[in-house]
């Protein structure tokens, strides 16, 4: 089973982000997403997660807020629907992107579940 491209899919995102997202958002801009991309790694170095956790919970902070790319309204529900879109074709499974599925590797430790309340895009809106 081949595994995920993590940092092909990240640096896809980020891409796109710094190409189409409208100069006129102040606060969900690529900057932002940088800024929680890089708490993320420092929360999850700090909880000793396993490399290929630390990857999933990257995967979301630089999805997180991609939704934006279509707009503010429902931009939740949109990350999420570019995570499904767009990560099987960087190799993720199907178990590591599931919307809501409790059974996803990373909703496994209660670290992703702090995640998930941070509205991390993987998971969808809480």
């Amino acid at each position: 089973m081949p595994y995920m491209q993590f940092k092909n899919a990240a640096e896809f995102i980020i891409q796109k982000l710094r190409n189409e997202l409208s100069p006129k958002l102040s606060y969900h801009s690529v900057a932002h997403v940088l800024d929680v991309y890089d708490a993320a790694e420092k929360i999850g170095k700090a909880e000793t997660i396993s490399a290929a956790e630390m990857k999933l919970v990257l995967t979301a902070a630089a999805y997180h807020d991609s939704g934006f790319l279509k707009g503010a309204k429902n931009h939740e529900e949109e990350s999420c629907r570019i995570v499904r879109e767009n990560l099987p074709g960087f190799d993720y499974q199907p178990n590591q992107i599931d919307y809501g599925d409790k059974n996803s590797a990373i909703a496994q430790k209660p670290f992703g579940r702090n995640f998930g309340r941070c509205r991390l895009g993987l998971f969808g809106p809480r």
